[in-house]
């Protein structure tokens, strides 16, 4: 995978690795950056549960990746950024915490989103697919603004 040209050589020092949760983690963000909905549907359970997302809660990776490509269509993710990630890892899941910010274009419209998510992957001993995620708005501690030219 050659790098995104927004990523900074601090970005690129956090290189996602699909071996790792936390790599797995940049993977994802890296791929619905990219808008690529096929390589990014590929990291998720067929059970993916997302709650907390534009549309509350939406259930199984069909249903999903529709909300993404329906995204994709007219929006794109223009900078994002992951930090404080921590991994904790027991019997083959992994809980991922972090904070997360994106600047976001859907039509003509900016949008900044922030806050904190926890994603649950799963493991089979050679890469982590994505279980499900929660995200949760930031008030009192928001996190870092995207960087301009960066990525993760």
């Amino acid at each position: 995978m050659g790098d995104d040209p927004r990523m900074t050589d601090r970005d690129r020092a956090h290189r996602a690795d699909p071996t790792d949760p936390a790599g797995a983690v940049r993977v994802w963000w890296e791929h619905l950056a990219r808008g690529d909905i096929t390589a990014w549907s590929a990291l998720l359970t067929d059970d993916y549960t997302v709650v907390g997302g534009p549309r509350g809660r939406v259930s199984g990776r069909p249903a999903v990746v529709t909300e993404a490509e329906e995204f994709a269509r007219t929006g794109r993710i223009e900078q994002w950024a992951v930090e404080d990630l921590s991994a904790q890892v027991e019997h083959g899941t992994a809980v991922c915490t972090y904070r997360w910010a994106e600047q976001v274009r859907v039509g003509t419209t900016a949008l900044h989103l922030s806050g904190w998510a926890t994603d649950v992957l799963v493991g089979d001993g050679r890469s982590w697919r994505h279980r499900s995620r929660h995200v949760s708005a930031a008030a009192e501690d928001p996190p870092p603004a995207p960087r301009p030219g960066s990525c993760g």
